[in-house]
């Protein structure tokens, strides 16, 4: 599950991943985000969303899909560096932070990076 508010970066990573052979479902909104994993949660084998959205935040969003599956990869994308960021106390296990901007490429390796470490699932590679 990608979820992002900007079009651009949303359309460039959701072509990326299906390029690699990665099923993708989006959302543009931490809430629209929330409503398709409760409807698709045993489908979704990660999330991976922009720290800043409208209403919600990612990391608002982040403790509530990990309230209906804890151990839920969860990679967040920000502008933020992760230095400040990991002060902030947003970074819990198993959540990574890949630093806007960055390249297509750097998105699939650090989703299948994530995919890899998972413990959990049926492995068919869902995002």
């Amino acid at each position: 599950l990608l979820v992002e508010d900007d079009e651009r970066v949303r359309r460039v990573s959701v072509t990326a991943l299906k390029r690699h052979g990665y099923s993708v479902m989006e959302a543009r909104t931490a809430e629209a985000a929330l409503a398709t994993f409760r409807e698709e949660v045993h489908a979704i084998d990660a999330v991976v969303t922009d720290i800043v959205l409208p209403r919600m935040n990612g990391a608002q969003l982040a403790r509530e899909l990990r309230s209906i599956r804890p151990e839920l990869p969860i990679l967040f994308v920000s502008g933020f560096t992760e230095n400040a960021f990991t002060r902030a106390g947003d970074v819990q296990p198993g959540i990574d932070l890949l630093e806007k901007p960055f390249a297509p490429e750097a998105l699939v390796r650090r989703v299948r990076s994530m995919l890899d470490r998972r413990t959990w699932g049926d492995g068919s590679g869902g995002v």
